[in-house]
């Protein structure tokens, strides 16, 4: 018999970080083509929206995942970070295409 939650778990966390890489690889690629370090490319995720979504999808499919209350509970916590990370950067971005 297939477990269909444990299938619905791992996807989310294994698309999350999936994601997450696929971002990472193009920014890597993009602060190549510029002349700039990986250094500068990673300063630059850290205020995106799509990469700090993706990896609150992993945290969230990881946390659905787990067996115990408490590690549901920090893998969601980390989730929720992330995901006010996101809101944050999308919020930020919107306010500076709104000074335009």
């Amino acid at each position: 018999m297939i477990d269909w939650w444990s299938v619905f778990t791992n996807s989310l966390w294994i698309v999350g970080l999936a994601a997450a890489l696929a971002i990472l690889s193009y920014s890597d690629w993009l602060a190549f083509t510029n002349g700039k370090s990986l250094g500068s490319a990673a300063r630059r995720l850290a205020h995106s929206t799509s990469f700090a979504c993706s990896i609150a999808l992993a945290c969230v499919g990881a946390g659905l995942g787990v067996a115990t209350w408490w590690e549901r509970g920090l893998w969601l916590l980390v989730a929720a970070g992330f995901t006010a990370l996101a809101l944050r950067a999308w919020s930020s971005r919107r306010r500076d295409h709104q000074g335009e």
